[in-house]
């Protein structure tokens, strides 16, 4: 429960600074809403001295549990901050997920560099992916890369390896199409060969890991050629 009417502690002053990077909040948005020149929120985010009712303003805008029993050392500041910055992507990925899973679309998180699924929603079904998507990231990750290879795909996946990360937030690589070598059905030897199309976002965070987010409409895929048994 947050407690209200608490002095700002070093950590609580780190805490705000992350915030308004991971919000995105203008210091002349903060100041608006709170009242307070520019000047005094500055001067409470440097840890200054100012009067308790200006602190008090600017931590119930932003809705964080501030206490005077939160410092520690700088050395656990940084840490705490590492965690809080670690939950805030991961809140973010998820929210993300579910924004586009209310709009019916199947979205799949990849972890970046190695590859390995890390969440599909349960809009991917079994005609389109084979497995169910519970069983693409447990009990153990999937990993896609020997798809890309086998299928002649790989280049690319390198070119969104390469290229997602250079995108600025909310955009995307729209319409990212590419041929992969399915899952192989049971008793099959290899899967069938599918033509896919869809768009792909990146997050920097998503439980300390850079992923990449697939999103597309269910019938977005083609089979090309239906392997032989």
């Amino acid at each position: 429960m947050r407690r209200r009417g608490q002095i700002l502690s070093q950590k609580s002053i780190e805490i705000i600074l992350v915030a308004l990077e991971a919000q995105e909040i203008k210091l002349s948005e903060l100041a608006t809403k709170t009242q307070l020149s520019s000047m005094t929120i500055w001067r409470i985010l440097k840890g200054q001295a100012v009067d308790l009712a200006s602190i008090k303003k600017v931590y119930e805008i932003l809705d964080i549990t501030l206490s005077v029993s939160d410092y520690q050392p700088k050395a656990n500041i940084e840490a705490s901050l590492k965690v809080i910055k670690g939950a805030m992507g991961f809140l973010k990925v998820l929210n993300f997920v579910a924004e586009k899973t209310a709009e019916g679309l199947v979205v799949t998180v990849t972890d970046h560099e190695r590859d390995r699924c890390l969440l599909v929603n349960d809009l991917l079904t079994p005609d389109r992916g084979i497995l169910q998507p519970w069983q693409w990231f447990s009990p153990a990750n999937y990993d896609f890369r020997p798809h890309w290879e086998q299928s002649g795909s790989l280049r690319k996946l390198e070119f969104l390896k390469n290229n997602l990360p250079k995108l600025k937030e909310n955009q995307c690589i729209t319409q990212f199409d590419y041929e992969l070598l399915r899952i192989a059905k049971p008793g099959m030897e290899e899967g069938d060969l599918c033509y896919y199309w869809q768009d792909y976002y990146y997050f920097p965070d998503f439980a300390g890991r850079p992923v990449r987010v697939s999103v597309s409409r269910p019938g977005d895929y083609e089979i090309i050629r239906v392997a032989q048994a």
